[in-house]
C-alpha cells in the first residue's frame, strides 16, 4: 500500500533522514519509535506531502507520490493527524470536523452522516459537538483531531504522537480508538514515543534513530530486543557479577 524506499529530507542545509525505507501494507498498523529529534515527524511529513524529499521514492497505492501537493495526497486517501492538534479553539466541534472534508465533493448531508459516522466512533463527544473545541480536554482535542481526519475518509491514517502531553489513562483510550479504526480496514502508520502503547497496538515496527532507521520487526520481535526494551520500553537487563 505504502512504499518508502530510501528517501534522504531535511531542512535548508539540515539533512534529517538518510537512507529512509519503511513500508505499510493494506489494513495493517505500523509504528515508527524514536527518541526526540529521531526525525520521526520529518518522515511523516514527508510522507505527507508536507515536507519535500532530495531523494528515494515514496509510493502510495502503487503510484509516486513525491511531489504532489498536500491536498492532493489527502484526495488519494493518505491523510496526516498532525502532532498538536491544530484544532480551532474558537470553532465547534462540529465545525471543527466539517474541516476535515474540504478535500471531498460531498454535499451537506453525505457530511452531516460522515460527522454522525465519526461521533459513533468517539461517543465522548457526541453531547460536545456545539461545544468550542478550545475548551475540552487534551483528550477530547485529540479524540477531535483524529475524527477531523477521518472526515477525509481515509485508507491509511497517519498519526503524529496522538500520546503527547496526555494522561496515562487517556492515552488508554486514545490508542483502543485508534485500533478499532484499524479494525474497519483503515491502515494505521503511528509515529510514537510511547513505545509501549505503540507496540500494544502495531503489528510491525521500525526504530529510527538520528534519521535512520536501525531496526524492524514484528511488534513481538521489537518489545522483545534488548536494546528496544533499555532506550524505550525502561528495562534494564540484570546482567550476573
Amino acid at each position: 500500500m505504502l512504499e518508502v524506499s530510501d528517501i534522504t529530507a531535511g531542512y535548508g542545509n539540515s539533512t534529517v533522514l538518510t537512507g529512509v525505507s519503511l513500508s505499510i501494507e493494506r489494513s495493517e498498523a505500523v509504528t515508527v519509535l524514536g527518541a526526540n529529534g529521531a526525525g520521526k515527524s520529518t518522515l511523516i511529513q514527508a510522507i505527507a506531502g508536507l515536507t519535500p524529499i532530495r531523494s528515494g521514492e515514496i509510493r502510495f497505492e502503487g503510484e509516486r507520490i513525491n511531489g504532489l501537493s498536500a491536498a492532493r495526497i489527502v484526495r488519494r486517501g493518505l491523510v496526516l493527524c498532525p502532532e498538536g492538534r491544530h484544532l480551532f479553539p474558537q470553532m465547534s466541534v462540529r465545525e471543527n470536523l466539517m474541516l476535515g472534508a474540504y478535500s471531498r465533493k460531498a454535499g451537506r448531508s453525505a457530511i452531516a452522516a460522515q460527522i454522525d459516522e465519526v461521533l459513533d466512533i468517539f461517543p465522548a463527544l457526541k453531547e460536545k459537538r456545539t461545544v468550542y473545541a478550545g475548551s475540552l480536554s487534551g483528550g477530547e482535542q485529540q479524540m477531535v483531531a483524529i475524527g477531523r481526519a477521518l472526515m477525509a475518509k481515509p485508507r491509511l491514517l497517519l498519526l503524529d504522537e496522538p500520546s503527547l502531553g496526555l494522561a496515562p489513562l487517556l492515552v488508554q483510550t486514545v490508542m483502543r480508538v485508534v485500533g478499532e479504526i484499524n479494525q474497519r480496514g483503515i491502515a494505521i502508520g503511528l509515529v510514537e514515543q510511547n513505545a509501549a502503547a505503540a507496540l500494544e497496538l502495531a503489528s510491525r515496527g521500525y526504530v529510527l534513530e538520528t534519521g535512520a532507521m536501525v531496526i524492524q520487526g514484528s511488534a513481538r520481535e521489537l518489545s522483545t530486543d534488548d536494546r528496544v526494551r533499555a532506550a524505550y520500553l525502561g528495562v534494564v537487563e540484570q546482567t550476573a557479577d
